[in-house]
């Protein structure tokens, strides 16, 4: 019997049918409802409470960052995730590009899509000329591959990346980039202005919530000299169309990036901390060896404390003691209590390894790219986690060329075309075709992959355009130095390396087959005389025992 019906029959009430039945579907419900949505003593430290993604941003974003850059200026593993992470997104020589124009021809009484060769030429000879320093950087200081880099560890480390587009008239290609640090948008700027806008964090929407413009700090040169930030309270006002802002957005709602390594960063400061003590204790360990202590009981050993150190009368202050080794520190004059802790333990190797496997999985990385271990993987192991892992940065590098790559790319379009590049405005749509190819990794075993690629071809699964893009290539660029490479080779009278695109292979020279001779008997020995047989058992090693 519930208490409901307790208190229902001490008042001399009676429960009708329906609601028994109700009472008891009500309870059923209960039982069925989420288990993580109930509150008990189990689930006391996780909030109910709903926020706004931009209102944990604007309460923690700031120290999230801060934090987040101290440690990769500080912690190993954080460090290891950025090398990866532009490594892997990037790479060293930045994203291969291609211009894919293409017009349509007849060909044998049909219709189709061919190459356009001279403006795919003009494009790339002018794109690749304009990455150089003094033509991209608005401070002349970085190449385009760089930048690139840069924009990659921004978004890495601290979540968000701000790139501002820079007119030059003096400048060959007239458009320059200049990247913007997050702390350079006013994030303590919001406001709701005349028009109706509302300014969050820095960046101004309207109401789709579609960026419309940037409130940027105004530099002041003069507060570099005393290692402050350069940025003073006056705020710039800088159309959207000036600025690529990459973040990797999760909510519908949210205006500002934070970084990737939030959810991680406990985990690794932890290990920090945790490697600290165990080498100072470590050292201590090596280095000394014992303490004279005073103690009011000659049976020292079987003291375990009473919360009071010394004598009476002795000083509460803190004893600092230098450990040096082979040395005993005199701290009393009674006994002598030999010093030999164990730390650290078997259990620190583990520790580190569980933590780490922790971090990993919020960083998305595979615990032996993040920790360099691969004392407990094999090959099938190994060969699962990386398939995971560079699923995690292909999708990086594309979001990196939608969000950053081609907007760049269409903004250089916009500055050359009728200019540097010869090519007519009016077909602006045609020529803003890039094709951005980010890095690719070779397997452990490349044999068998050019075996599965080989076969994948022959089945007409993919086509060579897939390949080469596949190994961040270009296929018509591949074409032409194998062509280059092939006249090269007539040209000081080698022997040309390719022969319609295989590796020409030099005949083996085979002879020609004998035909199988009949097995001939075994030739008899000849006859041995008795003075012979004589003479070789008398021989020693022949069993007489003469050895």
């Amino acid at each position: 019997m519930t208490l409901f019906q307790n208190i229902a029959n001490r008042l001399g009430l009676a429960l009708q049918g329906d609601v028994q039945t109700a009472f008891r579907r009500g309870q059923n419900h209960a039982r069925r409802s989420f288990e993580g949505a109930q509150i008990n003593r189990l689930t006391m430290d996780l909030s109910t409470v709903e926020t706004r993604i931009d209102q944990e941003i604007q309460s923690g974003g700031k120290a999230l960052r801060a934090r987040a850059r101290l440690l990769a200026q500080n912690n190993e593993y954080v460090r290891r995730f950025l090398q990866l992470f532009v490594a892997n997104v990037v790479g060293p020589n930045g994203h291969t590009f291609q211009s894919n124009v293409t017009e349509i021809k007849e060909q044998e009484k049909k219709w189709k899509r061919v190459p356009d060769k001279l403006a795919n030429m003009k494009i790339t000879e002018a794109f690749l000329d304009w990455q150089r320093s003094e033509h991209c950087s608005a401070d002349g200081r970085y190449t385009y591959p760089t930048i690139q880099k840069l924009t990659a560890m921004y978004y890495g480390r601290d979540g968000e990346a701000f790139i501002r587009r820079v007119y030059d008239p003096h400048s060959k290609y007239l458009l320059k980039l200049q990247l913007l640090p997050p702390e350079a948008i006013d994030e303590t700027y919001n406001m709701v202005l005349s028009n109706k806008n509302v300014v969050v964090m820095g960046v101004e929407i309207d109401k789709w919530r579609r960026p419309v413009a940037y409130w940027i700090k105004k530099a002041i040169p003069e507060y570099q000299i005393y290692g402050m930030s350069s940025y003073g309270s006056e705020r710039e006002r800088i159309p959207a169309s000036e600025i690529i802002h990459w973040f990797d957005s999760e909510y519908s709602n949210q205006t500002r990036g934070y970084t990737r390594i939030a959810s991680a960063m406990l985990h690794l400061h932890w290990i920090k901390g945790y490697e600290n003590a165990a080498v100072t204790n470590a050292r201590i360990s090596a280095g000394k060896m014992g303490f004279f202590g005073d103690a009011k009981d000659e049976d020292v050993d079987d003291f375990e404390g009473d919360g009071q150190t010394g004598t009476e009368e002795a000083d509460n202050s803190n004893t600092v003691i230098d450990a040096s080794p082979g040395t005993f520190s005199d701290i009393g004059s009674k006994k002598f209590m030999p010093f030999d802790p164990t730390y650290p333990t078997q259990q620190h190797e583990m520790f580190i390894r569980t933590t780490l496997r922790g971090a990993a999985s919020g960083l998305g990385l595979a615990y032996s790219s993040l920790a360099n271990d691969y004392s407990t993987a094999n090959y099938s192991s190994l060969r699962a986690e990386l398939l995971v892992e560079r699923r995690m940065w292909l999708n990086e590098q594309q979001k990196m060329i939608d969000d950053v790559q081609k907007r760049i790319f269409t903004w250089w379009l916009e500055a050359v075309l009728g200019g540097p590049v010869n090519l007519p405005m009016s077909k602006f749509e045609k020529l803003n075709q890039p094709v951005f190819t980010g890095p690719r990794w070779p397997w452990v075993d490349p044999v068998k992959d050019a075996q599965g690629v080989r076969m994948e071809l022959e089945s007409l699964l993919v086509s060579p355009f897939d390949v080469a893009a596949d190994r961040g290539q270009d296929l018509e660029q591949l074409y032409r130095d194998i062509a280059e490479a092939r006249d090269l080779a007539a040209e000081y009278d080698l022997e040309p390396v390719y022969e319609t695109g295989k590796l020409q292979q030099q005949p083996v020279e085979q002879q020609e087959p004998q035909p199988p001779t009949e097995p001939q008997p075994p030739e008899a020995s000849p006859a041995r005389s008795a003075a012979d047989l004589a003479g070789a058992l008398a021989r020693p090693g022949n069993g007489n025992g003469n050895h």
